[in-house]
């Protein structure tokens, strides 16, 4: 094949033509996956002509291989841009991309980039009697520092004019829009400080998995400061010697070999939702109004030993005397991807589509014939057929963190979600994303940071999930309080 691939075909899906295990030379464990993304209808019809897909339809799967240190670090607020280029390590692909791939002509990813700087951090939303749909508004005038919401805008087409079918399906789904802040206990937050209280035991992973290998959080918070002090003027003032040598020592693994495999490992604090902020967080059992996410610190689970641990703990607020004030943290982290960067929430409740694999098959055959139309005219016309709107990427499925809605399958075809006690349909609960948008979302980026680089201002988190997907959390709709299941993508 092109490009030296070694190609083994070992299946063929139905409605959905697949080479499986390509193997990419070096890069041990990665599976490409050639499905067909959002549209079933293959990379090539069946006795007919190849079907272009643009690039973003390939991608590496999630599970493979988890880097550290790859992703953007941390920089200030008081910023702006400049031209000075740091060596840090490949930036992230789209959010259905490997690091190698992207769009297809309209960016490279870069190993050596500069950075766009964020302004003022903000601050906490006051509180609202209600969260309006949004369905588009007019740009803001010009501002000077990051305003306290976010507004998504309006979608490039009005796809319920193509296609009126589509209306049937139509859902909402709330983003969170976390960005940087100093969330309190009585907060929605990603990795603000929990309402837990001081009597109730802190969960902990007891699955037996490494854990006397890692970082450490304070290293992990120190780089973080340090990276940001450099940028304080606005300029990256570059680092002394010193300072090179210290982010060098910040970022050494470290050994506990008092560790032992079975050791009550503290779970980190990742979100907490409250129902009076989020529109379409449902209510937990028993009334619960308060959603709260932990995970272990390593990626040393499930059958293969490569998954993350999820662990959700839903609560009534109002039961909740004294609160904990100082929780454990673990020794050591797996990767600092798993340390979320303290983060307000700004809630916003939009109008999203389900995954068009998921759709009827004519109506996923006439999206996709529709966007192949598109294609084509822009090839004839010589324009950049990797700008063209798109049903999963412009009009369907917004980025970024988010409670409710639908869940993407870009990764793999879609797959049952069942209950496991009850065996019925789950609901997604929360989406997990590694960027709240990128080139190859940017029509969802909001519009009160539309001249904002998706790096660093797009993973305010920190969080990364696999190779910068998302994690899908579905809950049981005949009871909340049963297991919850998850899916990376």
């Amino acid at each position: 094949m092109a490009d030296g691939f070694d190609v083994i075909a070992i299946g063929i899906a139905n409605k959905s033509a697949i080479v499986r295990l390509v193997v990419l030379g070096p890069k041990l464990w990665c599976v490409q996956g050639l499905g067909a993304g959002c549209n079933r209808s293959g990379m090539k019809r069946v006795n007919g002509r190849a079907v272009g897909r643009s690039e973003r339809e390939m991608h590496l799967t999630g599970f493979a291989v988890f880097v550290d240190g790859d992703k953007p670090e941390t920089v200030p607020s008081g910023t702006e841009a400049d031209e000075v280029a740091e060596l840090l390590g490949p930036l992230a692909a789209e959010r259905c991309e490997d690091r190698i791939i992207e769009v297809r002509a309209r960016c490279n990813v870069p190993y050596l980039d500069r950075y766009v700087i964020k302004h003022a951090a903000s601050l906490p939303q006051p509180p609202r009697a209600c969260l309006p749909i949004s369905t588009g508004v007019s740009s803001p005038a010009e501002l000077k520092v990051l305003p306290m919401t976010r507004t998504t805008p309006p979608r490039p087409l009005d796809v319920e004019a193509l296609f009126p079918e589509l209306a049937a399906y139509r859902g909402t789904t709330t983003r969170l829009h976390p960005r940087p802040g100093s969330p309190t206990v009585s907060d929605s937050s990603v990795g603000g400080p929990m309402l837990w209280p001081a009597d109730e035991p802190w969960p902990v992973c007891d699955e037996a998995h490494g854990r006397g290998r890692g970082r450490r959080i304070a290293d992990i918070r120190q780089e973080r400061d340090l990276l940001a002090t450099a940028w304080a003027g606005g300029r990256f003032s570059g680092l002394t010697q010193e300072q090179h040598q210290l982010l060098d020592e910040l970022r050494r693994t470290h050994r506990n070999p008092e560790a032992h495999e079975c050791d009550p490992l503290p779970l980190i604090g990742l979100a907490q939702l409250y129902r009076r902020d989020i529109p379409d967080l449902p209510p937990g059992p028993d009334g619960c109004d308060l959603l709260q996410i932990f995970w272990c610190p390593f990626s040393a689970h499930g059958p293969g030993r490569y998954e993350p641990l999820l662990h959700l703990r839903w609560r009534s607020a109002a039961e909740v005397g004294e609160v904990l004030g100082a929780p454990p943290l673990p020794q050591l982290v797996g990767s600092d991807s798993y340390v979320p960067e303290p983060c307000v929430l700004h809630p916003e409740q939009v109008r999203t589509y389900p995954f068009a694999g998921v759709l009827p098959e004519e109506l996923c055959a006439r999206l996709d014939a529709w966007e192949e139309a598109r294609e084509a005219e822009a090839e004839r016309v010589g324009d950049d057929a990797g700008k063209l709107v798109g049903y999963q990427y412009d009009l369907s499925i917004p980025p970024g963190w988010r409670v409710g809605g639908f869940a993407s399958w870009h990764r793999t075809d879609p797959y049952p979600m069942d209950c496991p006690a009850c065996k019925a349909p789950m609901e997604l609960l929360l989406t997990i994303d590694s960027s709240e948008w990128d080139g190859g979302s940017g029509s969802w980026g909001p519009l009160e940071e539309r001249d904002l680089a998706p790096h660093p201002f797009a993973t305010p988190t920190k969080v990364v999930v696999g190779r910068h997907g998302e994690l899908n959390v579905f809950v049981c709709p005949a009871d909340p309080g049963h297991p919850h299941r998850w899916g990376l993508q």
